[in-house]
């Protein structure tokens, strides 16, 4: 096993991790500064995590401060168009949204980075869109389709995927300019800052420091579990497409519910159908790799 793909399986392991985290965390469509304060503890935990191991190692060249920079203010605003949409929207319609970033990846990664569009790889990930709007309680997937022409909070989540699509193109065209490390921790302290701002300019600030002794352990755990995912994110699409790095993430999806079915005995017979063409889509895009 090379490193990309355990860079890989890694990162599918810690999001589904993650996802128990936030479970802790209680619910997250809460009030939209909290979450605000939230996200900023994230990201600076992260980075907070990945610093010692950034400052022992060596800059080579400065040429990715700029697609860094750029990386860091599209991650911002996607995260804030995020929270905006699960704090205002009807979660059940804007949250099987998010998946949609895989098919918009799809289709960046085939115009800006020269990835092939396969009928195998198109398949997988189609299967694995559905399957997670099914597993998300989408009433129909055309349904979510169609409130993005209209529903404001839906328009936010798409505005979200593109945003942060965007942003993995960047992180995967500019992969030979980089250190991961570096560039993850350095990354995470730029988006950490921007939304310590915001919370700042909004006087809300303190939602931070209340925020975190309100939930302490969680929000230690998952901010390691973010920066660490990001950083294998980063080793990942060094060698395998982005096209198929990403999607295969939804995996994490399936692992979650069988933690969630273990910890909190959540059933899992009534996700069956969405899990299986999670896992059917899987196959299918690891097979086009």
């Amino acid at each position: 096993m090379g490193l990309p793909v355990f860079a890989l399986i890694t990162r599918i392991l810690l999001l589904a991790l993650e996802k128990i985290v936030l479970k802790f965390m209680g619910d997250r469509a809460g009030n939209f500064y909290k979450n605000l304060a939230a996200s900023f503890l994230f990201f600076f935990i992260g980075a907070f995590i990945l610093l010692p191991f950034a400052i022992t190692r060596e800059i080579d060249n400065w040429h990715f401060l700029l697609p860094c920079f750029i990386s860091a203010l599209l991650y911002s605003f996607s995260s804030f168009a995020y929270v905006s949409s699960i704090a205002t929207g009807e979660v059940s319609l804007v949250a099987p949204i998010s998946s949609l970033n895989a098919v918009v990846i799809l289709f960046f990664a085939a115009i800006f980075l020269g990835e092939k569009i396969t009928l195998m790889k198109s398949l997988g990930i189609i299967l694995m869109v559905y399957g997670i709007f099914i597993l998300k309680g989408a009433a129909t997937p055309i349904k979510s389709l169609k409130a993005i022409l209209k529903d404001r909070p839906s328009q936010l989540m798409f505005a979200s995927v593109v945003l942060q699509s965007t942003g993995r193109v960047i992180d995967k065209f500019f992969t030979s300019e980089y250190d991961p490390i570096i560039y993850a921790a350095l990354l995470y302290f730029i988006v950490s800052f921007n939304f310590f701002t915001l919370l700042r300019l909004k006087k809300k600030d303190r939602l931070i420091l209340s925020s975190f002794k309100e939930k302490p352990i969680p929000m230690v755990i998952g901010g390691a579990i973010n920066g660490a995912a990001y950083l294998f994110l980063l080793v990942a699409i060094k060698s395998i497409e982005l096209s198929i790095v990403e999607p295969l993430v939804n995996l994490s999806i399936i692992l979650a519910m069988a933690l969630a079915a273990l910890i909190f005995r959540e059933k899992l017979l009534e996700k069956l159908p969405g899990g299986l063409l999670v896992i059917l889509g899987g196959w299918l895009l690891a097979g086009s790799a």
